[in-house]
């Protein structure tokens, strides 16, 4: 009778401790997909449920140029993990709503290009797909044109990247 009665308890506890588990770390696929604002080393989570990659084909030539928003305004960006931070030219961060004086660029670095003045940045809200991830560094160089960079500063948030059959897939 004690076997038998400690077999039930063993059982119903690990049934509970299963249930609490999936109640407290499974939301439901309903639920958005949110990072804190406070850390910004938190890996963008997407309910367990749903798919959690993201696969993206090169475009004519060769390139990963991501679909973005940034504070819901669209912009392709090109997916570089030679950067080191989301970069934007000044005209694109003007037509993201973001503006700045000459004096504002004050710091400088190299970038493919040659020498730059930049100034760094953090953006408030950047998606892709469905994922939202908060405060991401970013630099704005001082040039009206150059292609927009999603860099390590954001590419760093995925727990995966991975390339396969021409395919770039992102696993967060």
């Amino acid at each position: 009778m004690k076997k038998a009665f400690f077999i039930l308890n063993s059982v119903l506890f690990t049934a509970l401790s299963v249930l609490v588990y999936q109640y407290y770390t499974v939301p439901t696929p309903s639920e958005p997909v949110i990072l804190s604002v406070m850390d910004t080393n938190v890996t963008p989570y997407r309910p367990q449920s749903a798919d959690n990659t993201m696969t993206f084909r090169p475009d004519g030539d060769g390139h990963f140029r991501i679909n973005t928003q940034i504070n819901g305004k669209n912009i392709k960006m090109l997916f570089d993990t030679g950067a080191s931070m989301v970069a934007l030219s000044r005209g694109d961060a003007e037509k993201l709503g973001f503006h700045y004086q000459d004096s504002d660029f004050n710091r400088s670095g190299k970038s493919a290009t040659g020498q730059v003045n930049f100034i760094e940045i953090n953006l408030p809200q950047v998606t892709i797909q469905d994922i939202v991830l908060y405060n991401i560094p970013a630099a704005v160089i001082n040039q009206q044109s150059m292609p927009p960079l999603l860099g390590m500063s954001l590419i760093s948030k995925f727990k995966k990247i991975e390339m396969s059959q021409n395919n770039l897939s992102i696993v967060q």
